[in-house]
């Protein structure tokens, strides 16, 4: 098996041979980016003592870097536990209300803690698909690997990550290739028009939350000798209204251990087969799934949430995940959010004010390499001496352990025509 500081040496080599215009100056500024230093507009990377130019040829390099992100063969560790690939799927605002000459502006949702003003920022809108690990022992579990798109103003966010998903999914070259995979989302990506979409990523099963005030349809039940049409929905199962629930088609209960040391029961209750009402010309009767209700109790038998957790698994191998690894592959989406709070604060994801919107979306592609080398480097903090973060992190740790590690990436080699002097 190659060690943490071999994989990390050929994705640093791959990396330099997709710059294929100022390849050096972008690997110098993606080893930028790990500094435990926090700089708050992004010309002051050029102030790192790993970058040998000046503010101007990082403009330069940015603007010259077109290529379309992927992940260059990165040695994606397989799973060990589960019995699938693991991934998420998200969305995040960029801010821009003052960009009045930036291309494509739209209004995008956006947290609003103002009392009465509406969620909406006017700026771009960025799409994240990410393979989400399996937790390290003694690291964290809050690392993805990412690949970020921005949305068109025109586009919906969810039909744009599910391209994405389509194009990483369906990619020949990649391990998971006609593995079993599951997809995270959140409630938006329960609307009818990802469903139908299943024919993209036959391998694929989604796994979405679903709001508390839905209506769904049972199958209906065949009569015999019925003439006419055959009935595409049977009784309404309103997910607000328990008595036009049916008896559950299977039960499961688990214990979860929560970080304080606390015991919690998981009760789990699902229906097969469910479907919502269709329109002309999207015939969903043709696409079932399976609904799940989640009641988590704590010691004393009280509910923890106000609300039960409902969840939507969909698609053609839905029957092979299990309900309780269908809920316990939900608890993994939160990491993309947790992706999007380290990149804006630590890596400066929002902090790119730039009028071409060609440049803006080039500084997020270049934040996924900084993240990816991050993660890659993660295992090598303890083994490069002391670390420059305040606060060192057991290894693994995301936000300080491994933004230590700019100035050791030379103990690895440097991909470039000459290393950098540190």
């Amino acid at each position: 098996m190659p060690t943490a500081e071999l994989i990390l040496q050929q994705f640093r080599e791959q990396l330099y041979q997709h710059f294929d215009k100022r390849a050096d100056m972008l690997m110098e500024l993606v080893d930028a980016l790990g500094s435990p230093l926090r700089y708050s507009p992004p010309a002051e990377y050029s102030l790192a003592s790993c970058f040998r130019r000046g503010y101007s040829e990082m403009y330069k390099g940015i603007a010259a870097y077109a290529a379309q992100p992927d992940w260059l063969g990165l040695t994606t560790p397989p799973p060990q536990t589960r019995r699938f690939w693991l991934f998420g799927v998200d969305s995040s605002p960029h801010p821009r209300p003052y960009a009045a000459t930036l291309s494509d502006r739209g209004l995008v949702y956006a947290p609003n803690p103002a009392p009465g003003n509406r969620p909406i920022v006017v700026g771009h809108q960025y799409s994240l698909v990410a393979y989400l690990p399996e937790t390290e022992p003694a690291g964290s579990a809050s690392w993805v690997l990412p690949a970020v798109k921005r949305v068109s103003s025109e586009a919906d966010k969810e039909l744009t990550g599910i391209q994405q998903l389509k194009a990483l999914l369906t990619a020949p070259n990649l391990p998971w290739h006609t593995q079993l995979l599951v997809v995270v989302g959140d409630s938006s990506y329960s609307q009818p028009a990802c469903l139908v979409e299943r024919r993209t990523c036959p391998d694929a099963v989604l796994i979405a939350r679903v709001r508390g005030n839905r209506v769904f349809y049972l199958p209906p039940e065949a009569l015999a000798g019925q003439r006419g049409h055959p009935a595409w929905y049977g009784a309404r199962f309103d997910l607000a209204d328990p008595n036009t629930w049916p008896t559950p088609a299977a039960q499961v209960s688990l214990f979860q251990t929560g970080a304080s040391g606390q015991t919690y029961r998981v009760d789990i209750q699902a229906w097969h087969n469910l479907r919502m009402r269709g329109q002309r010309g999207c015939l969903r009767h043709q696409h079932p799934f399976t609904l799940l209700r989640i009641v988590v109790y704590d010691a004393e038998g009280q509910p923890v949430w106000h609300h039960p957790l409902w969840l939507l698994v969909a698609r053609t191998r839905r029957a092979e995940i299990r309900p309780s690894e269908a809920y316990l592959a939900y608890r993994q989406h939160p990491r993309l959010a947790h992706y999007f709070c380290f990149t804006k604060q630590h890596l400066t994801l929002v902090g790119f004010q730039t009028p071409p919107t060609e440049q803006e979306e080039a500084w997020g592609r270049i934040v996924q390499w900084a993240s990816l080398q991050l993660w890659l480097a993660r295992m090598l903090a303890p083994s490069l001496g002391a670390l420059s973060a305040p606060h060192p992190a057991p290894p693994g740790h995301a936000h300080a352990g491994a933004m230590g590690l700019w100035p050791h990436y030379a103990a690895v080699g440097y991909p470039g025509t000459a290393a950098p002097t540190l």
